[in-house]
């Protein structure tokens, strides 16, 4: 009777670690893709001065001088 908690255990913890490696890399990709989206408005934003949906003190207030 032991033998079978031990696989379930021992099948619940792989679970729990496939699972998890799928979050860290799902939340990896969404950060990357939102980091993207930021510098390419920025980007925009400097060659063009057109700010889009975000906010343009946020913008103009990126980059500051020193």
């Amino acid at each position: 009777m032991a033998r079978g908690g031990q696989v379930a255990g021992s099948i619940g913890n792989s679970f729990a670690l496939v699972t998890s490696s799928i979050n860290v890399l799902f939340l990896a990709l969404v950060g990357s893709t939102l980091g993207g989206i930021c510098r390419a408005a920025l980007y925009r934003y400097a060659m063009t001065g057109y700010t889009g949906y975000f906010d343009p003190a946020i913008m103009g207030n990126a980059f500051r001088p020193k």
